[in-house]
């Protein structure tokens, strides 16, 4: 089981990898459901040799950017790349709350060779419509997807279901990667459940002395 741990500062992640974390989901401000770290911190957590996925999220709330913002996150991308950074996750959606095609695509493309992630902005797709997003981003060089499987308010029990049912439409073509209220304690019996082999959490595992 490859166990993800969402992390917003060094220290942090330091102590995950010594207990023997499989990757890193490195951001700041976990509280607003993670924002881009500093470079002085994933610099630090590179060194720790293990897997980082570098969120790229120039704000808190929507996932609708501005060509400002817009500008933010390419910049960003560059400096990732500049430092070698492997994997990135990022997530942009227009007005409508469906894929921004344009954006992403052209994020998509000055993020490579780095390996790039949608994070849980594709729960905020209507359901109806994420099938389809699905398959364009598996079409795209996106290799996985980060999700709920509903409103992170929602308890991760009653996501189960929606779960299964996007697990389903990816099949080969992407990875899922279920998240948001799976921890140490709850871990093995969902990924039994929903048939994975990978979790996220901020307390996918115990950080207990």
């Amino acid at each position: 089981m490859l166990k993800e741990i969402a992390v917003g500062n060094f220290a942090t992640a330091k102590l995950a990898v010594a207990k023997g974390i499989d990757r890193i989901e490195l951001n700041q401000h976990l509280e607003l459901g993670g924002l881009t770290p500093n470079r002085s911190t994933w610099q630090a957590v590179l060194t720790l040799g293990c897997p980082v996925v570098v969120m790229v999220r120039p704000r808190a709330g929507n996932f609708n950017y501005n060509s400002a913002e817009v500008a933010v996150m390419e910049a960003t991308l560059r400096t990732l790349k500049e430092d070698g950074v492997q994997m990135v996750t990022f997530g942009v959606l227009n007005a409508q709350l469906q894929l921004d095609i344009k954006t992403m695509q052209h994020l998509i493309q000055l993020a490579a060779p780095m390996r790039v992630v949608m994070h849980m902005a594709f729960d905020a797709i209507p359901v109806d419509q994420q099938a389809d997003a699905l398959h364009w981003l598996a079409k795209h060089q996106v290799e996985r997807i980060l999700t709920h499987g509903g409103p992170l308010k929602q308890p991760i029990d009653k996501s189960i279901q929606h779960l299964k049912e996007t697990i389903n439409q990816a099949q080969d073509q992407i990875e899922i990667l279920p998240g948001g209220g799976i921890n140490f304690n709850n871990y093995v019996q969902l990924a039994r459940e929903l048939g994975v082999e990978q979790v996220h959490g901020s307390q996918i595992i115990d950080l207990n002395p």
